[in-house]
């Protein structure tokens, strides 16, 4: 597979941390969660791969702690090497890419004392979202973030924001989102977009502001041109209509439509390519293609389309795509993919759930993504609160610390947390829950999505809406 004077690294957008009692393997990324716990030996062989070492090195290394001949320790590290490039191209060649180099001595865990978490929640969060500021310039009527404000309660300042960020990368925590407002409608939560940029935190800015020429300056001049990780940072622009009554009814602002036209033609003006996202509901659903057509004459490439989804905070039944909708979307999205090759365009393609048999359902539960709320990532409000998505309420019984003169692991390790995972059994007295014989399995393995389970029942001991064994009709998340 390698030559002998090939030298292996760990691929830059990977990071190896060593959380104590064992070795973790995570994507650095803001639109995705990929963790990855390894086991002991996994651990080993990666440890070795410090982006220094010879190939040849490696096997006779790996010859040594293995107590095995060269071509059996070749074998073992080429497995190896398959097992992580199936994931992703987790280990490389030094030629062309952006690598790491790590010291083996920093990631060496004695078999005695590796210790895989049973619940699979991690040490430590491997992201935070930075909820720095509720503050907005416009108003949409689909908006799922809690932008109430607490007005007992005082804001964090940005250098307490600062010291965070700071303790986050201290603790190899590199993906840190800014949520809930716009982050560019308030100097604030500017100068933490700002600082994240020179501190070489890769960003992800989505924003229903107008992006004029002075923003985007700072932004430059702050690296936000520069590559990443990942490729670039990324400028994502919302708009869900090219008609201009129907934009400023769906974003609650006047003129919508020109502000995004000027917002566009600043970024392409300064070498940015942003991405335009769209929210489609029964107002708009039928605009894909003049919307993609409209803004890629201004050089846009980059669409992203998603259905309205349920918001616990501005709910509206009437924004509901109905069942012909959702087929129109899938046939305009088989359309427009086979047309517009050249462009970057995703579209939520969303069937009617009643249309799921309950053989598909179960399938779709069995495979069903971990939730990552509480047990690799988190949320801070911009008071200091953490929770543990951005989609539940700011308050209690929802708020399980605070970061206010607390170190990251001490507001991780607070046991608020598990008892919000991992609640009694009791606690879901007459739902389905109660006497299910995979009651423990569920909340131990593979988790469920508390956030879907309260938008559904406005409670989270409940079974959420798409576990096969629900039988409760909630309210309709899509």
């Amino acid at each position: 597979m390698y030559q002998n004077s090939d030298i292996l690294s760990i691929k830059q957008n990977w990071v190896l941390r060593n959380d104590h009692d064992y070795l973790l393997l995570y994507l650095r990324s803001t639109n995705e969660s990929r963790n990855w716990i390894l086991n002991p030996i996994q651990a080993y062989i990666i440890s070795l791969i410090d982006g220094d070492t010879e190939y040849k090195d490696l096997i006779y290394q790996v010859s040594t702690i293995f107590k095995v001949d060269e071509k059996k320790a070749k074998k073992i590290i080429d497995d190896h090497i398959k097992i992580f490039n199936s994931v992703d191209d987790i280990i490389c060649r030094l030629n062309g890419y952006s690598i790491n180099k790590i010291k083996t001595s920093d990631y060496f865990i004695d078999i005695e004392k590796y210790n895989i978490p049973q619940n699979n929640r991690l040490r430590i969060p491997t992201k935070i979202g930075l909820f720095v500021s509720p503050k907005c310039m416009a108003d949409c009527i689909y908006c799922y973030a809690d932008r109430r404000i607490d007005h007992n309660k005082k804001e964090l300042s940005y250098q307490e924001w600062v010291k965070i960020i700071d303790m986050c990368i201290d603790e190899k925590i590199y993906n840190l989102d800014i949520l809930g407002g716009d982050p560019l409608a308030d100097v604030k939560s500017f100068k933490v977009v700002l600082y994240l940029l020179s501190k070489g935190i890769e960003t992800f800015l989505s924003t229903k502001c107008e992006v004029t020429e002075g923003i985007l300056s700072f932004l430059v001049d702050h690296g936000f041109s520069e590559k990443t990780v990942n490729g670039h940072h990324t400028l994502q622009i919302s708009i869900d209509s090219v008609n201009p009554s129907k934009a400023d009814l769906l974003s609650g602002a006047h003129n919508f439509l020109k502000r995004c036209e000027r917002s566009v033609a600043n970024c392409i003006h300064f070498g940015i390519s942003p991405k335009l996202k769209t929210v489609l509901t029964s107002l708009n659903y039928n605009e894909i293609e003049d919307i993609i057509k409209y803004f890629a004459k201004q050089g846009v490439k980059d669409f992203h389309f998603v259905q309205y989804g349920i918001s616990h905070f501005k709910y509206r039944e009437d924004l509901y795509l109905n069942n012909d909708q959702k087929y129109k979307i899938h046939d305009i999205s088989q359309r427009i993919n086979a047309h517009f090759t050249d462009m970057a365009i995703v579209i939520q393609d969303e069937l009617p759930q009643e249309d799921i048999n309950l053989t598909d359902k179960k399938q779709a539960w069995s495979k069903r993504a971990r939730c990552t709320g509480g047990y690799s990532s988190m949320v801070i409000t911009p008071v200091g609160d953490v929770i543990p998505c951005e989609q539940m309420p700011q308050e209690p019984p929802y708020i399980l610390s605070n970061v206010k003169n607390k170190s990251i692991k001490t507001i991780w390790d607070n046991p608020k947390f598990n008892t919000f995972l991992f609640p009694d059994r009791s606690k879901f007295k007459g739902t389905v829950c109660e006497q299910c014989d995979d009651f423990d399995k569920c909340h131990l393995e593979a988790g469920f999505c508390y956030r879907d389970s309260f938008l559904a029942y406005e409670t989270v001991f409940e079974a959420p809406p798409n576990c096969p064994k629900q039988i409760r009709q909630g309210r309709r998340l899509i």
